[in-house]
């Protein structure tokens, strides 16, 4: 199949969706002259029928052409930029509210009392046009406005490892002030975005100390989500000095998701015990996360006096399974 054939057949299978309701009890139809543009004589006839909505059209055609613009996915790359531009629609439903009784003298549909999501559609269409979009969205995670710079963010987590061009607005973000919440959401996609992120382990690393909670949680499981060396000092020194108990047991968690980059953290795994006997289960699975450099510690506490210890290495030594039955 030709390459503007199957461009043309992924568009057709988005403008079907122009048929399904975005926040409306009834469909609504074409005119006449949209229609004829929606005929499959080209494909950037088509697309640019989808642009032209999302840039001219109401909240509700706005919103299905969101939609069907994330069925064709990457082919649709040309509409990015219109899309990136409805990120901060957060007032759809008052905007909505107010264009209803127009369009109903218009006979366009008759509405429920479900607002259109335009932001929210447009935010999925950018995630399954994918790297394509990476360049608008990262420009537009400097935003000034909060509400898109976090939208912003999401997406770039949401579009995941393609997504790696965006890593260095995303440390920006992280470094930013006046809200936890750019700080919490730039962690969490970096996360999500994963080892083509290691570029960011030293801002993820500065972010452990953040006055926030939510920061610190994030940027813990953000390292063990890049999965590299380089993580495990900072979630050692976690580990040992983090403020509150939640803290050191997201470190554990953490350097578990490493595998064996952290082994030289299993005395400090099992040391937590001494002061925080509950965290048995979450030492045990961080162990067997690390796998067999874990094994001399683990069979050393099989004697141990110290109940919690010895439960926690019996319960690591079974969550190996297979690959502990060598050192038994």
């Amino acid at each position: 199949m030709s390459g503007m054939r199957m461009i043309a057949v992924a568009t057709l299978t988005g403008i079907c969706l122009l048929t399904a309701s975005c926040g409306r009890k009834d469909p609504v139809p074409a005119s006449p002259p949209e229609a004829a543009q929606l005929v499959p004589a080209g494909a950037d006839l088509s697309m640019k029928e989808l642009t032209r909505r999302l840039e001219k059209g109401n909240y509700y055609q706005k919103c299905d052409a969101a939609k069907a613009l994330a069925a064709i996915g990457k082919p649709a790359k040309s509409a990015v930029e219109a899309l990136v531009g409805l990120l901060g629609e957060f007032d759809a439903e008052r905007k909505a509210k107010d264009e209803q009784p127009l369009m109903q003298a218009e006979g366009i549909g008759v509405f429920s009392a479900d607002p259109p999501k335009v932001g929210e559609e447009a935010a999925k269409a950018l995630v399954s046009i994918g790297e394509a979009a990476v360049g608008e969205v990262a420009r537009a995670v400097e935003s000034d406005q909060l509400g898109v710079r976090l939208r912003a963010a999401e997406v770039l987590g949401n579009i995941g490892p393609d997504a790696k061009k965006g890593v260095k607005a995303l440390v920006t973000m992280l470094k930013r002030t006046e809200f936890f919440q750019d700080r919490e959401a730039a962690a969490k996609a970096l996360g999500r975005i994963g080892p083509e992120a290691q570029q960011a382990i030293p801002a993820l690393e500065a972010a452990l100390k953040d006055d926030t909670y939510n920061v610190r949680d994030e940027a813990a499981m953000a390292l063990g989500s890049i999965g590299s060396s380089r993580a495990e000092p900072p979630l050692a020194a976690l580990l040992e000095a983090g403020p509150t108990i939640p803290d050191r047991r997201n470190a554990v968690v953490n350097l578990g998701r490493l595998g064996s980059e952290a082994a030289g953290s299993v005395p400090a795994i099992l040391a937590l015990l001494d002061r925080d006997r509950d965290a048995q289960r979450i030492v045990s699975t961080a162990l067997a996360g690390i796998g067999a450099p874990a094994l001399p510690a683990v069979m050393a506490e099989l004697p141990s006096r110290n109940a919690t210890k010895k439960l926690a290495a019996i319960d690591a030594l079974r969550l190996m399974g297979p690959a502990a039955k060598d050192a038994v």
